[in-house]
């Protein structure tokens, strides 16, 4: 007709495509995925614990050519990791580890940056532990204590197994959640839950508190991380 406009419609593409490791059927990969993290390991130590080749564990957790677990690897991985939940990866069943970790297995899993390199990094067990205390007062697994709290599972397990200190976004939800006082998860002064006449600005103090105490221990990361540089 004459006069008449063509109008094209282009479909909206997305830009950010599916991963395949996160369709359905790779559940178990992803939840791989979280063990080594929670263990603040590596492809390469996980290989090497399990006698397989690296590209083997690379290819389970890869995101965009991810493969099956096979039932042999999930029998290896529990032979090797005795802590294990024998139905998380493959069923997404319970809590991650059954039971805390020993110091030996802790060590031999854990990432290190340089051999020759004596420096450490410093987790606070006693502020962990009281978290792990905080968890159970209020009756909720890990899963679930997680999601409310906006972080991977993956890091309230390394925080309760003393693998990892609690950051100042999960501090933060603790207090806005469940009303937990930040300075008794630090240092075990006080009361675990905050009284109900606690207002904002104690809340405010607290906060402040930890801004300060983390900066200095990002300036002490930074000055380790350079050493560790001129050693290896």
């Amino acid at each position: 007709m004459k006069g008449t406009k063509t109008i094209k419609i282009q479909k909206n593409i997305s830009s950010e495509p599916e991963m395949k490791i996160d369709r359905e059927e790779f559940a178990p990969n992803r939840r791989l995925a979280e063990v080594i993290t929670a263990l603040d390991s590596s492809e390469k130590i996980v290989a090497k614990m399990l006698n397989i080749s690296v590209s083997i564990v690379s290819g389970l957790i890869s995101k965009e050519r991810t493969t099956q677990i096979t039932i042999k690897f999930l029998n290896q991985i529990k032979g090797a990791m005795p802590f294990l939940n024998d139905d998380f990866i493959d069923k997404g069943k319970g809590e991650m580890f059954h039971r805390k970790l020993t110091k030996d297995e802790i060590q031999k899993f854990k990432k290190t940056f340089g051999q020759s390199s004596n420096i450490k990094t410093s987790v606070h067990g006693d502020a962990c532990d009281r978290v792990t205390a905080v968890r159970k007062r209020v009756k909720e697994t890990q899963m679930n204590f997680s999601l409310k709290l906006d972080v991977v599972r993956a890091m309230v397990t390394a925080i309760e197994g003393r693998r990892q200190n609690p950051s100042l976004h999960f501090l933060i939800q603790l207090r806005r959640l469940y009303n937990v006082d930040i300075i008794w998860i630090l240092t075990g002064e006080g009361e675990m839950f905050n009284s109900d006449n606690s207002n904002h600005d104690d809340a405010q103090d607290q906060i402040k508190l930890l801004d300060d105490e983390i900066a200095a221990l990002k300036k002490e990361i930074e000055r380790k991380n350079r050493v560790i540089d001129k050693l290896t």
